[in-house]
């Protein structure tokens, strides 16, 4: 019985003629032929004539019949796409390896073709009935242009609904199953509350500035949801994850879910908070230190109808403290007594307390509180959350050993109905990238007199909600980064309590907007004309900065054979990119396939002015081979581009463009994924898995860590996409070329950190990352001891960076399996010790660990002997 078997399958077939006469044609499906299982040829026809056509193979087996009769096939899936001037398509004929032809023509390809110049469908009809609240999902693509949508929501009568909200977002899920090149692809979500309002159904008013198009709004199936007690919400957006990634990263997705976000972590993190806080006989020991500077400390509180319990145990935490150099400050503007009646009937000479004859909001009773302080640190609190008794400690420790300006600690949350520590906020040391998309600072934020004197003296009312946020910008913008200091211990509790912020993030929605006019606010005084965007989750926010001058960008790709993945990764590139002003260098690296070189002379006549192919006749060594492309390019900024990837949105290029031209910055990178869509890297951590590792490596989009959605300073990113200056590149003499395989990139960061720049990690320049397509992986033992060689060359190089942790990554955080999950107390690196490094261990750096005592005379023999 032979083994042989050929598959050639259309699921989708779509023709889009354009304005300008140009047709673009797309198809996709499954085709595999088990006699070249590495993928075959595919021919297009166009009226019998053959054409070019851009082809991305998915790595997944595709089909329940296909996976019966060839399991071991895995790469069958494909998306086809054409691009044609001024052509008349009467007939498209398509065939694999030679055979299996497909052909439409006549009704066939009048199906096929769309001439509307829109594209469009509803993934979610959702209707909450706790929060009366109607939520629509889906997806618009513009055939006819890439300028961006307008939607406006009409009802049934044509009349707009006004009050709709309208959100727009990335669907690169889309974009990919299209193979859109030039087109407008944006996801949306619009949301309704009281739909009863209006007759229905809705339908949409969409323009794209040139065009209109009304479009109505169809229930998909199964997905109007009012389903009680459980979260309708989840539940849609578990459907939509299912219908966009597939059944394998839904499980993933499920797994990831209940292992690391709800009960389950939390029970673990409560047993952990528990083991890790300070023992009575350490906050014993504590009370008897006395420091050369014992500051007092001024806690400012804002109260408003505080619950007495919480009020008394707000209070009481305070009392608890082991530094007792304090003073509690509370500006009592509340509506009934309660407050009040309470301070009289408790009295406390530490305690300094007004009440306001009227309610001046969050700030003004902060600021009331404040003008009762007269000690030389003032520390923010609110008036229902509570401290751990070591928090002023730790808090005047730091201050006494470093001259900080401010210091900031870690953060958890108190369930109230359940008595559990839950959801901790391990926070990295100060990252001026992340707080300019988040608040995460927040609590507890101890700042010198000084200082919040310097920075305004005042928090502001236009804030309200936001004015800590608004605080720490501003401190941010007077404080040397070196004179910020993070305490990576959970020293303050949120209380979750019903109205809560913490329990409810919708409670407080006016405080998110407040957040945005805050940093819009810091752009305008730091003159910068940045653009806010929303991410779709509360409080985290997307700056978009400029391209002053729109610099020139030269894109260096090194390549070896692997034609058809390079020509993806230009097409998108160059075709996509809404910055235009780039240069793309392909360094050729001993390529042995013919193809490959007919592909390069394809390239050179499709992108003329745009490609330059050089050669470098030497064996594979990745730093020489981009030093030897830097060496060509005439760019102002580098982007360092693996020839395995994928630019999902057209906007990578102005994403990276706009961290790297920002003052101080030295290197940017992307978001990558897996082509199942996991995370494949979202920066890297120094020192997990023993030289470094990738952030949330193989964890899936969308979950809680605002990570995920936010700029963030690292201490490395992958070169697999990387934008440097070039002014940087040259100064610290660009890739080190004694790495040739791993870790030049980690090592290219760390001496740019080194002079003094940033790195950055941008997750909203988003590629896929087919990973070590090209070279492999590291899975003989060749390859593995050349990898542990270059172990131990980049502890030569960096002894002191890999003993000491990430500032980054919060050292609670787990350094040798699954990113951002708590580190086990005997976790132990299995690269930095003396089994691996022998004498190096305790010869390299300045950071060196003591010797162990050496072994007596019977030890020494047994342990030869037994050598």
């Amino acid at each position: 019985m032979s083994n042989e078997f050929y598959s050639l399958m259309i699921n989708q077939f779509l023709v889009t003629p354009h304005p300008d006469q140009s047709v673009s044609i797309v198809m996709s499906g499954i085709a595999v032929d088990t006699e070249t299982p590495e993928g075959g040829d595919f021919e297009l026809k166009v009226n019998g004539q053959p054409v070019h056509t851009r082809v991305r193979r998915d790595r997944r087996n595709q089909g329940a019949r296909l996976a019966k009769q060839a399991p071991e096939i895995t790469h069958a899936g494909f998306t086809l796409r054409a691009d044609l001037p001024n052509v008349n398509v009467k007939k498209v004929e398509l065939t694999y390896n030679g055979r299996g032809k497909k052909v439409f023509e006549g009704q066939a390809l009048e199906k096929a073709t769309n001439t509307t110049g829109l594209m469009s469908m509803i993934d979610v009809y959702l209707y909450q009935k706790k929060k009366d609240l109607l939520i629509i999902q889906g997806w618009l693509i513009g055939t006819n242009s890439s300028e961006p949508f307008e939607i406006t929501l009409l009802d049934a009568h044509g009349n707009e609904v006004k009050d709709a909200k309208v959100r727009f977002s990335a669907r690169f899920d889309v974009s990919r199953s299209f193979f859109t090149l030039t087109e407008r692809v944006s996801g949306f979500h619009i949301y309704v509350n009281n739909p009863a309002r209006f007759d229905k159904p809705f339908s949409m008013k969409v323009s794209n500035g040139q065009q209109e198009w009304i479009v109505p709004i169809v229930q998909p199936k199964l997905s109007w949801l009012n389903l009680k007690g459980i979260n309708a919400q989840r539940i849609s957006h578990g459907v939509e994850y299912l219908r966009i990634h597939g059944l394998k990263p839904f499980l993933s997705r499920l797994h990831f879910k209940a292992t690391h976000k709800d009960s389950p972590f939390n029970d673990e993190y409560n047993r952990w908070f528990l083991a890790h806080r300070a023992t009575p006989e350490q906050l014993e020991a504590q009370r008897r230190v006395k420091f050369d500077w014992n500051p007092k400390v001024s806690l400012i509180v804002a109260a408003y109808n505080t619950p007495l319990d919480l009020l008394e145990k707000m209070i009481d935490s305070v009392r608890e403290q082991t530094y007792d150099n304090w003073q509690l400050c509370i500006a009592d503007g509340s509506s009934t007594n309660d407050v009040e009646d309470y301070l009289k009937a408790h009295p406390d000479p530490k305690i300094s307390w007004c009440r306001l004859e009227k309610n001046l909001g969050i700030s003004g009773n902060m600021n009331a509180a404040a003008d009762l302080a007269d000690g030389e640190l003032i520390s923010l609190y609110d008036h229902d959350d509570f401290l751990e008794p070591d928090c002023l400690f730790e808090v005047v420790k730091a201050f006494n050993e470093h001259d900080y300006d401010f210091v900031y600690t870690d953060e958890d949350k108190f369930e109230d109905a359940t008595g559990r520590y839950v959801g901790p906020n391990f926070k990295p040391d100060f990252s001026p990238a992340l707080l300019r998309s988040t608040n995460y600072i927040c609590h507890f934020l101890t700042m010198k007199k000084s200082v919040y004197d310097a920075a305004g003296g005042t928090l502001k009312s236009e804030y309200d909600g936001a004015q800590d946020f608004d605080l720490v910008l501003r401190l941010m913008d007077i404080c040397k980064p070196e004179k910020i200091g993070h305490l990576p211990r959970i020293l303050y509790h949120w209380r979750m309590h019903a109205g809560s912020t913490a329990l409810d993030s919708e409670s407080k929605l006016w405080a998110y907007t407040a957040g945005e006019r805050a940093l819009k606010d810091w752009a305008t005084r730091n003159g910068m004309d940045v653009e806010v965007l929303d991410t779709d989750v509360h409080g985290q926010y997307h700056l978009k900065y400029p391209t002053p001058g729109n610099p020139l960008v030269s894109v260096i790709i090194p390549n070896k054979d692997h034609i058809n993945d390079l020509n993806v990764c230009l097409d998108n590139l160059i075709r996509r990119s809404t910055y235009k002003n780039f240069e793309v260098i392909v360094v050729e690296n001993n390529s042995t396939e013919q193809k490959t070189f007919e592909g390069y002379e394809d390239i050179k006549r499709t992108y003329p002015d745009k490609v330059q192919i050089i050669e470098w006749q030497h064996p594979f060594n990745y730093s020489a081979i981009n030093n030897f492309g830097v060496k060509h390019a005439k760019g102002e900024y580098l982007l360092f581009l693996n020839n395995d990837t994928e630019a999902i949105n057209g906007d990578l290029l102005q994403e990276l463009l706009g961290q790297a031209v920002l003052p101080g910055v030295g290197a940017v990178g992307a978001k990558l994924y897996y082509e199942d869509g996991t995370i494949q890297h979202n920066g890297v951590i120094i020192g997990h898995s023993g030289v470094a590792g990738h952030a949330m490596i193989g964890q899936v989009e969308g979950g809680e860590n605002y990570r995920l959605r936010t700029m963030t300073n690292v201490s490395a990113a992958t070169a697999a996409c990387l934008m440097v200056p070039r002014h940087v590149f040259e100064e610290i003499g660009g890739f080190n070329e004694d790495l040739a395989v791993a870790y030049n990139d980690i090592d290219l960061c760390l001496r740019i950190r080194k002079a003094g720049h940033q790195i950055i990690q941008n997750p909203f320049a988003i590629m896929f990352h087919y990973e070590s397509q090209t070279r492999g992986y590291e899975d003989d033992e060749k390859k593995k001891a050349r990898f542990e060689n270059e172990v131990r060359r980049m502890y030569h190089l960096w002894p002191d960076e890999l003993r000491s942790e990430d500032p980054y990554y919060n050292p609670n955080l787990d350094l040798t399996s699954i990113t951002y999950q708590l580190r086990k107390d005997d976790e132990v690196n299995p690269y930095i010790n003396p089994d691996f490094l022998g004498e190096d261990y305790y010869t390299c750096g300045t950071l060196r660990p003591e010797r162990p005592e050496p072994k007596n005379e019977d030890e020494t023999k047994a342990s030869s002997e037994k050598k």
